[in-house]
This record gives C-alpha cells, structure tokens and sequence, in this order.
C-alpha cells in the first residue's frame, strides 16, 4: 500500500480541508526523506507522520497545528518514535540495512 490524500486524511481529518496540492507535495516529500529499507512494513506509516508533520509547520497547517513549546509536532514526536524502534541508533555509510 503507498500513502494517499485519502489514507491520510482517514488517519487525520485535520488535514481534511488543506488543499489537495499541498497534501500531495506532502506525501512526495515526505518519501524523499524516509528509507522503505529502514522502515519495513511501517514505512507507509512513517510517510503519513511526516507528512503531517510537514503540513503542520506550513501555512495551510494552522488547524493542526500542535505545536508543543519546543517547536515539535505531535505527529514529529511520533515519527521519532517509530524511527527509535525501527532503526535504534545510526547506521554506518556503506552497511546494509
């Protein structure tokens, strides 16, 4: 499964009325910065934590903004989560996930 506007906006309808443009641009971002590799079976998950994450530090995120003093968002914080259990520390350049 890849994530869509759809499957996002299931998860979280706070992103319900931020214009499909600016979802979709999201998403792709959102890819570009994730490793399928690293993530396993929750890559797709991981997509949509970032890409709300992106939406949310956006104009068009005021909504959903849940920014907490730090400058996190709720969904950021998630994201880590997930990163912390799926890769645990760093990976060496040139070592295979």
């Amino acid at each position: 499964m890849s994530v869509t506007r759809a499957s996002l906006i299931a998860l979280y309808p706070e992103f319900a009325d931020t214009p499909t443009t600016q979802v979709d641009g999201a998403i792709l971002a959102a890819q570009g910065r994730l490793d399928a590799r690293i993530l396993g079976d929750e890559y797709d998950q991981a997509v949509t934590l970032q890409a709300c994450h992106l939406l949310a530090i956006s104009p068009y995120g005021q909504q959903a903004r849940l920014v907490a003093k730090d400058g996190s968002t709720t969904y950021e914080t998630s994201l880590g989560r997930l990163l912390r259990m799926r890769a645990g520390g760093p990976w060496v350049i040139g070592w295979r996930p």
